[in-house]
């Protein structure tokens, strides 16, 4: 079994990323041909927007506290409100946004790979 915990701490405003964030976890806990993608994950995503910043915690292991700090990677990810929820909605892929400067990526290569995987292949198709 693997846990998604989401993590989500409201800076200002009104706190649409938090909405957005439960919703990937739903869509990956629902999609069962992610869970092997997840073996690979012990990563920690902090979303940064100029109103709000939410953390996303992806790991295969239900042994992990709520303390974040305990994962093996941790991927920065900065940007507009309105890219960072086009990422999280997996509506653009998150590399060709970093390749044209729109958001800004720090973090393990294999890692931002594997989270711009999970979120193209969450997204609710419509």
């Amino acid at each position: 079994m693997f846990v998604v915990y989401l993590l989500s701490k409201v800076i200002k405003g009104v706190g649409f990323m938090e909405g957005v964030l439960q919703s990937v976890v739903s869509n990956i806990k629902e999609k069962q041909q992610l869970h092997g993608l997840l073996k690979k994950a012990n990563t920690l995503v902090i979303f940064t927007t100029e109103e709000e910043k939410g953390h996303l915690y992806l790991s295969f292991s239900d042994t992990h506290s709520d303390y974040t700090e305990r994962s093996d990677y941790c991927i920065n990810i900065l940007g507009s409100k309105e890219i960072v929820n086009q990422v999280l909605m997996g509506q653009v892929a998150l590399r060709d946004l970093q390749k044209h400067n729109k958001v800004t990526v720090q973090g393990n290569y294999r890692q931002v790979l594997l989270v711009e995987a999970l979120l193209l292949l969450c997204r609710k198709v419509q």
